[in-house]
């Protein structure tokens, strides 16, 4: 399932990232010494992180909602109010996922390369995990639609209060 390829890529660099800045920290701290480059790669294993999460969270229900008013409309208005905040979600993560396609591909064309310690290294090709998360974060969005689709307001349910 791509919602658990997505867990675990996630997972590896977290778990990566923590690893590399503690044992940076360490080596700073009681030998005066540092791993190269150890910063800039967890810079960028964050941004992996957070782009495959998007899906993660979606997937999962965990994101952040409002509901103070909402819980007070009608099932129907709820469930029509979901619908419209999904299709909005997508419209806007194909915007962001095309305008992180263009960095990309810039970046490729200008064979975009970063300091990592003492080494100068090509980093365009990380530029393509904001389009590939919000592609991700899409075909969520696109399942969650169809689950909603699915199910049917219930008639006859009062408006809390």
């Amino acid at each position: 399932k791509l919602n658990s390829l997505c867990f675990l890529v996630s997972y590896v660099c977290l778990m990566a990232m923590t690893l590399l800045v503690v044992t940076d920290i360490t080596l700073r701290s009681f030998f005066a010494s540092n791993i190269p480059g150890a910063t800039e790669i967890s810079k960028y294993l964050l941004v992996i992180i957070g782009f495959f999460g998007l899906m993660i969270a979606q997937a999962s229900k965990v994101n952040v909602a409002v509901v103070v008013l909402l819980d007070r409309l009608p099932s129907s208005a709820r469930h029509f109010i979901g619908k419209m905040n999904i299709v909005i979600m997508i419209l806007f993560s194909i915007l962001f996922a095309y305008s992180g396609m263009l960095t990309a591909i810039s970046a490729h064309a200008e064979k975009e390369s970063d300091w990592f310690g003492e080494f100068i290294l090509p980093t365009w090709f990380l530029r393509i995990v904001v389009p590939i998360g919000f592609g991700f974060l899409i075909l969520q969005l696109l399942t969650d639609i169809r689950e909603k689709n699915g199910e049917k307001p219930k008639v006859h349910e009062e408006p809390r209060l």
